[in-house]
């Protein structure tokens, strides 16, 4: 089976029709240089092929591999950190699906407050929102504090509503957003 380039002819005949008058100027403006200018001229526009070609072409490509094998690594370490730390989230999560049958004794912010500090943790933001919900951000804390507070506010009767983390570029850091309530 033989492949022919007619088949592009409708596409590529208007585009040389339209192009033709230009090339030709070009060419004869060409011709009527001296044979030093023209040389000059073709070893200038082989340099800037390769400089379009290498800049254009090249580089982008050869960065981009870099920036992928450096998300790779990325998130290869981030697979790994998880898996470590995979047995710790499963006890926080079912100790947080579980329902707690200790009353909170105290105000909902005084309780997660006393604890945080007690766990070398600051809140970088909180929102009471109403008497019964407290709203939490947190800010690049290690992720094993973060669970151990966790732990310990639901040992003390409090109801985790909602939990947002994301991870941070140091491996083991975290934010959090968390809503808790009273049990």
């Amino acid at each position: 089976m033989k492949f022919s380039l007619a088949i592009l002819d409708p596409v590529v005949s208007p585009i040389k029709e339209a192009l033709s008058p230009v090339l030709n100027s070009a060419e004869s403006w060409f011709y009527k240089l001296e044979a030093r200018d023209r040389n000059a001229l073709l070893v200038l526009s082989v340099f800037l092929g390769i400089a379009i070609l290498y800049f254009g072409v090249w580089f982008p490509a050869k960065n981009g591999l870099a920036e992928a094998e450096e998300d790779y690594r990325k998130q290869a370490e981030l697979v790994t950190w998880m898996v470590a730390n995979e047995t710790q989230a499963k006890a926080v999560g079912s100790s947080l699906s579980g329902s707690s049958s200790k009353k909170l004794s105290g105000s909902l912010y005084k309780v997660v407050n006393q604890v945080a500090r007690k766990k070398s943790m600051s809140l970088k933001r909180y929102e009471p929102d109403g008497n019964d919900k407290l709203r939490v951000w947190l800010e690049n804390v290690s992720f094993n504090q973060f669970v151990s507070w966790m732990q310990e506010l639901v040992q003390r009767g409090i109801i985790v509503s909602n939990v947002s983390v994301e991870s941070q570029d140091a491996v083991g850091k975290i934010n959090a957003k968390i809503i808790f309530k009273r049990g």
